[in-house]
């Protein structure tokens, strides 16, 4: 059965588009536009209307509260709007991190019922685990906490000198070219055997 996969392409497109400073950049430039359209297309329609000076005052001053309301309106809108794209991208980033645990979990109890040990080591000289499965315990008498960073012994320690140079030519051969492989080889396990 396959696992679900939820769709996380907006999640990338909202990183690309919405960078905080791109943000406050387009915030800042529509209130600007918006306050030099109203001034200067208000400001000469009111001075046609209104030739007399003192009602001319005073229509400037309810001008100027309109301007007050109508960009706090449009800043409002605009803040909301962020805000909503904001709440989405934590909303996509707490399902990813469920998602995440999830897969985690399902790894965790396949690798711990396979019979023998499933690891995953870095290609150095000493085999440095990175995960090992819980069946190494039987496999090899050591926990994986054990084996993992090297903690108690290399994995490379646990081979028989005769095998590890055959181990890393075709490790290191199939790694090169970029294909999987199987090797066979015998280890010493912690109890000596």
């Amino acid at each position: 059965m396959q696992p679900e996969r939820p769709d996380y392409s907006g999640l990338t497109r909202l990183k690309e588009r919405h960078s905080p400073r791109r943000r406050a950049l387009w915030t800042t430039l529509v209130y600007l536009v918006a306050g030099l359209i109203w001034i200067t297309f208000s400001d000469r329609i009111v001075e046609l209307w209104f030739p007399d000076a003192r009602m001319l005052s005073l229509v400037q001053t309810w001008k100027g509260f309109l301007f007050v309301v109508v960009t706090g309106l449009v800043l409002f809108t605009v803040i909301l709007r962020q805000l909503h794209k904001d709440r989405l991208l934590l909303s996509l980033q707490a399902d990813q991190r469920r998602a995440l645990r999830r897969r985690e979990r399902q790894l965790t109890v396949l690798m711990d019922n396979l019979p023998g040990m499933a690891y995953r080591c870095l290609p150095d000289e000493d085999w440095t685990m990175l995960f090992v499965s819980a069946g190494c315990a039987d496999l090899t008498g050591y926990q994986p906490n054990e084996l993992i960073r090297n903690r108690t012994t290399s994995y490379a320690a646990l081979m028989d000198e005769e095998d590890a140079g055959q181990v890393a030519q075709e490790v290191e051969a199939a790694v090169r070219k970029d294909e999987s492989f199987s090797v066979e080889y015998a280890i010493t396990r912690k109890d000596g055997r």
